[in-house]
């Protein structure tokens, strides 16, 4: 079974011993399933043994009790290290806290803040420069990041001039049929969260946050754009 916990009893120590902090399994049982799943979608990558959730640096530990409560924690992969934030909510307004034992699993939602899909895929395959197989695409592509939050610059080729406004239309349309896609699908492939798009001279500019979309929906819009055959360069950050 895949799991970003895969010792859980040792996390909840851990945090007991170093910040004295109590956690409880039921809290961590239902944290598991939801941010394992999340974090496949969002980086494209299978939770493995080289993946796990850990506990905090001394130095970087923090814990907010709010509607949107957040945790420090660290992620490892491939036996290195960058810092997490382990953020939950509750659709009833309820405010858990990490010991808390009763716990809702279907009230409670879980989600990975600040987290940095491209560096994982680094670190994980040092060889490989992207979490995915496009093959052969209808633009040259640059990827400077690959974070959940992104801009993606497509400079229109030169024959196309005049069409940006045009190009753009068909691109929000993509975007609204994946999220609706998904909804049918119980949220399935995840949901973009929001985007807006500005034209600059020969370019199409997104900032796009992919949501629970993540890597997959990238993908998706990389292929999609091909297909459009009309642009010169693609860049992400």
């Amino acid at each position: 079974m895949r799991s970003l916990f895969p010792y859980p009893d040792i996390f909840i120590e851990q945090f007991e011993k170093r910040f004295g902090m109590s956690i409880s399994k039921e809290f961590v049982g239902c944290a598991d399933n939801q941010l394992t799943n999340s974090f496949e979608q969002a980086t494209g990558l299978k939770v493995n043994r080289l993946i796990v959730l850990g506990w905090a640096h001394e130095t970087t530990f923090f814990y907010t009790k709010e509607p949107i409560s957040r945790l420090a924690s660290l992620l490892w992969v491939n036996n290195q290290t960058s810092d997490v934030v382990i953020c939950w909510k509750t659709h009833s307004g309820q405010l858990i806290e990490p010991g808390d034992k009763s716990v809702d699993c279907m009230d409670i939602v879980f989600w990975l803040g600040e987290m940095k899909p491209l560096l994982y895929h680094t670190q994980l395959y040092p060889l490989k420069e992207l979490p995915f197989n496009l093959g052969e695409t209808t633009f040259k592509l640059d990827v400077k990041r690959l974070n959940p939050a992104c801009v993606i610059i497509m400079t229109v080729r030169e024959n196309k001039m005049g069409t940006a406004e045009h190009l753009s239309v068909g691109i929000d349309k993509f975007i609204a049929d994946f999220n609706a896609v998904s909804v049918e699908k119980d949220r399935e492939n995840g949901l973009v969260h929001s985007w807006n798009r500005t034209v600059r001279g020969d370019a199409l500019i997104y900032e796009i946050d992919t949501g629970t979309g993540g890597v997959a929906f990238i993908k998706k819009m990389l292929l999609f754009l091909s297909r459009l055959d009309s642009f010169e360069r693609i860049e992400i950050e």
